[in-house]
């Protein structure tokens, strides 16, 4: 690289960073015998001017390799944070040749309305700021958010799962208090049968009328003491009339 001193020559740069230490030193030189002074100053402000020279072109390079940076590596490195969501960025200029950036992280996937309630992130700065320090401000809360739509979306999920289990729950319950009503509804309908019979007198008809026990276990103990009570009064009457008969 090339550039032009104080008087205008052209001087070629070979190491840039060892050049920038030579005229950092030099400007700093100046001799002992204050009869040099002048000349001293002249050389004060040929090297200053040198080493100004050679710092901004090493600000430049550096400025170029970081937007080479960022332009080959911004997608890769939002990548590489593993977001779930759509990423939504929105750069405004301000009138102090600085930007506003607002990133805003939505996860339409997540069912709980709470999600709306994360604000966007903003940054402030010049594009050099920017470019400087946006994954170092970036990172943690995006990811943070992201974590926390992912637990909401989950927790979403398993409540949704959890409700419909017990709605299952209630139905399964429904049906089983409705079957076990209309049982008990048909053993006590036969009951009463029974005893309408038996108040007739009609002993083997209440008998036959009476539940069954092997469709009602539960009233084994009743159903059977009702039998006992049946048969006292209608099985003496068949021994009469079986041994009328043989008369």
């Amino acid at each position: 690289m090339k550039i032009k001193d104080l008087n205008g020559c052209t001087i070629e740069i070979i190491n840039l960073n060892e050049a920038i230490q030579i005229t950092r030193r030099y400007k700093q030189y100046e001799h002992e015998n204050k009869g040099f002074s002048e000349l001293d100053t002249k050389l004060n402000q040929y090297w200053t001017d040198m080493f100004e020279k050679l710092l901004k072109i090493k600000s430049q390079k550096i400025k170029k390799t970081k937007n080479k940076i960022m332009q080959t590596n911004f997608f890769r490195q939002l990548a590489n944070m593993n977001l779930t969501g759509d990423l939504q960025i929105t750069l405004r200029p301000t009138t102090d040749n600085s930007f506003v950036l607002s990133v805003l992280l939505n996860n339409e996937q997540c069912g709980d309305g709470a999600r709306k309630l994360i604000p966007p992130l903003n940054l402030r700065g010049t594009a050099e700021e920017l470019d400087n320090g946006f994954f170092e401000s970036i990172s943690t809360p995006l990811q943070t958010a992201s974590g926390l739509m992912v637990d909401m979306e989950n927790f979403m999920k398993q409540f949704e799962e959890a409700k419909k289990k017990s709605a299952m729950e209630k139905e399964k319950q429904d049906k089983e208090k409705k079957e076990k009503e209309a049982k008990e509804k048909k053993y006590n309908d036969a009951l009463q049968k029974a005893e309408e019979l038996e108040k007739e007198g009609k002993y083997k008809e209440a008998w036959s009328a009476l539940p069954r026990i092997s469709e009602f276990p539960d009233f084994a103990d009743t159903i059977r003491k009702k039998q006992d009570e049946y048969e006292r009064h209608f099985a003496p009457s068949l021994f009469t009339e079986n041994q009328t008969t043989e008369i």
